[in-house]
């Protein structure tokens, strides 16, 4: 939440540059809040009152309670409160997937979620779903799958094709207010098409708009809470404007 609309520079130094949401590169995490004007050699803020807090490299977690790793953002590098409503942002990177798998077979196997929003935001590779529900969806990437969890879901996720393909990508949980967190389960998958995807005046630079609303256009991951997450690339020397949203 802003006390005014600022306006974030982005200005890629490395040969390739991606944002998802505030997390500046896979493995790092710029942390934003509403005071003296402040900068990063990648990042600055103008406009209003909003300066960088710091920049935090993402930490390394093990959520399948196995060898497999991701970098987590948050929580392993800044605080729930910090984060809010954001509840973790895992970056993942999976090798490619055998064929001939059953639908019901998947590397994260099945387990279950409540009482929050989860995107899946798979940026190589094939994802793959099935919940629950009765949802069992194959999708392109770039693509998500969402699940506003509600009153429970369970689920398992993968990738690949049997093809040479690794899967790549983030997971974000949002928190959902306590008045919505027994609400019906809902559920997304889009793929490429579906997402609004532009390049911006800037040589170099395209964005994805995964949620909330920007000029004009909305992404279609649907959360209960208000939140606004947008992909990055930029090119090697190449910069962008984004005015972030009030609300």
């Amino acid at each position: 939440l802003w006390p005014s609309p600022p306006r974030v520079q982005l200005r890629s130094t490395a040969c390739h540059s991606r944002l998802a949401s505030f997390s500046m590169r896979p493995a790092t995490v710029v942390v934003l809040s509403s005071s003296a004007f402040g900068a990063t050699p990648e990042m600055s803020c103008v406009r209003s009152a909003l300066r960088v807090v710091r920049v935090a490299q993402a930490g390394t977690a093990h959520p399948f309670g196995d060898e497999r790793t991701v970098r987590q953002a948050f929580p392993k590098s800044i605080s729930a409160e910090e984060a809010d409503p954001f509840l973790m942002c895992d970056n993942f990177a999976f090798p490619p997937e055998p064929g001939g798998v059953s639908e019901d077979q998947f590397p994260v196997d099945w387990h279950p979620h409540r009482g929050m929003d989860i995107l899946s935001y798979q940026k190589s590779g094939v994802g793959r779903h099935g919940d629950s529900l009765g949802n069992r969806e194959t999708y392109e990437t770039p693509g998500i799958q969402w699940m506003s969890c509600g009153s429970g879901v369970e689920h398992a996720e993968g990738g690949g094709d049997g093809g040479d393909a690794w899967t790549k990508g983030f997971q974000i949980w949002v928190n959902v207010p306590g008045s919505k967190k027994m609400d019906d389960p809902r559920y997304g998958t889009h793929g490429p098409g579906e997402i609004p995807t532009t390049a911006s005046s800037a040589d170099g630079v395209r964005r994805r708009l995964l949620a909330g609303t920007l000029d004009d256009a909305a992404g279609p991951f649907e959360t209960a809470t208000p939140v606004q997450i947008v992909d990055w690339e930029l090119d090697a020397g190449a910069s962008a404007s984004h005015d972030v949203p009030e609300s």
